[in-house]
């Protein structure tokens, strides 16, 4: 992969344009309609026959702007394995520590971990502000419910910054007539930047569990 000062040099032909990116060749005609965006740009013929299936290279402004389209398209936040892989640590920790206090429930402390605007979709696509009305929810389907983490898992987005964090385990506790569950299993999804949560996805078995409980479900669980 090139990186912008060494493609400031290179000719056209071998120069992916950074409207379709870099590490690839082009055909000078294919190169050329990329760079409709950048009409203005004088070029000059080359004078050696190398590359002469181009037949022309950038001109020194031609070069000055490709090199700032490439720099544009670079993620803004350039990490080593070693700090992605702590921002994935972190995010975990937070995710973790965010389910622990909204399961006891303490939905104030829970909230510190939020962004601004952080976005909750619950079971079956309903959007909730926060962990308050989610841990309403649940005080009105459940006598009482709480997770048990089977693993977490994260990545990172390096062109946005945002670290994707997905945590599965079981919920357990006790429906409202008193019956007890422990392997009903969950997902929650969670987008994270800057150490706070953006957005967070929740999955789980509740509603099929209901069904079959109601002797609606199609199969026995």
């Amino acid at each position: 992969m090139l990186n912008a000062k060494a493609a400031a040099g290179y000719p056209l032909r071998a120069l992916a344009h950074p409207d379709i990116g870099l590490g690839r060749a082009f055909s000078a005609s294919v190169l050329r309609n990329a760079c409709k965006s950048c009409p203005q740009i004088p070029r000059r013929r080359k004078t050696t026959t190398r590359d002469s299936a181009a037949g022309f290279r950038l001109s020194r402004a031609g070069r000055d702007w490709c090199q700032r389209r490439i720099t544009a398209k670079q993620p803004e936040d350039k990490m080593d394995q070693p700090d992605i892989a702590a921002r994935i640590a972190a995010a975990k920790t937070v995710v973790e520590t965010y389910l622990t206090l909204s399961m006891i429930p303490d939905p104030v402390a829970a909230s510190a971990y939020l962004a601004p605007d952080f976005e909750l979709i619950f079971t079956g696509g309903r959007r909730m502000a926060g962990p308050t009305e989610s841990a309403a929810f649940n005080a009105k389907r459940y006598l009482w419910v709480k997770k048990r983490f089977l693993r977490t898992d994260a990545a990172y987005d390096p062109d946005s910054g945002t670290v994707h964090v997905y945590n599965t385990g079981y919920l357990y506790g006790l429906w409202p007539d008193g019956v007890a569950f422990e392997t009903n299993r969950y997902l929650d999804k969670f987008e994270l930047r800057d150490g706070k949560i953006l957005r967070c996805d929740v999955w789980n078995d509740s509603a099929e569990v209901l069904l079959h409980k109601a002797g609606l479900a199609e199969a026995a669980l």
